[in-house]
């Protein structure tokens, strides 16, 4: 999962055809269980009858998401439903700057890196165990 920011409604739009790839509408269409106009008006920004912007809904989102393996929060945020924050804050009780920046950083990594930085907080957590360190600075320097 990539670091999600909000797009504007064309760059959603786009951001739509590009998740969908070589799949074709109908394809798309029957994996959703939405039409295959709708998703046409949803990559286009704007309903093709009344020419008015189009935003689609939660639910909507949802089912494109599982439709493409694309995640569900990302494409909230990406289509402004939802900020970073307000995700962060509903499922990790409103985390700290620091919790958000960590997060923002874990998402841009490699899975080899994630995997490796995992493994490196669980030895931290089992160290602090053995040792009963409390010091930031003892901890610190246990990793240098």
């Amino acid at each position: 999962m990539g670091t999600a920011s909000k797009m504007s409604l064309s760059e959603f739009g786009r951001h739509l055809e590009v998740l969908r790839g070589s799949m074709s509408l109908r394809e798309a269409a029957r994996k959703s269980g939405l039409s295959h106009a709708y998703i046409r008006d949803l990559e286009l920004s704007r309903n093709r009858s009344t020419n008015t912007p189009i935003v689609p809904s939660p639910e909507t989102l949802k089912r494109l998401a599982n439709a493409y393996g694309y995640s569900y929060i990302d494409l909230m945020i990406e289509s402004g439903l939802i900020s970073e924050s307000e995700h962060l804050e509903q499922h990790y009780g409103g985390g700290s700057e620091e919790e958000e920046i960590f997060l923002q950083k874990f998402r841009r990594m490699s899975n080899e890196k994630k995997k490796r930085l995992l493994k490196l907080m669980d030895n931290l957590e089992k160290i602090e165990k053995r040792q009963d360190l409390t010091s930031d600075s003892r901890v610190y320097s246990l990793i240098q």
